[in-house]
């Protein structure tokens, strides 16, 4: 009882903590906080779950060995390796990104 009564308090304070990081996000809104949530969470969840379907003996720790390093893939690709730096190590001028504003003859 002592237990669950603790799990709940831990969960309940980490609720509040996360919606108070949420609600100092000035530029971000709701919306694109859960965007950025759901991407970074979904392909790492999917992939488990779609080898589980066709592949029955696995180990037991497959699924969150699975689950870990495809939150850490998905977090790289996310915010450490950007268009920008592909753009720099390529050695681009424009970048990926850029607008070029082409006249008709």
């Amino acid at each position: 009882m002592r237990v669950s009564q603790s799990v709940t308090v831990v969960f309940g304070a980490l609720i509040i903590m996360v919606a108070l990081f949420i609600n100092s996000l000035r530029g971000l809104s709701l919306f694109d906080a859960m965007m950025y949530v759901s991407t970074l969470l979904q392909m790492p969840i999917l992939v488990p779950l779609f080898f589980g379907m066709f592949i029955k003996k696995t180990p037991d720790w497959a699924a969150w060995a699975t689950l870990a390093v495809g939150m850490f893939v998905s977090y790289l690709v996310s915010f450490v390796i950007t268009p920008d730096v592909i753009a720099n190590l390529l050695g681009l001028e424009n970048g990926f990104t850029s607008v070029r504003q082409q006249t008709l003859p």
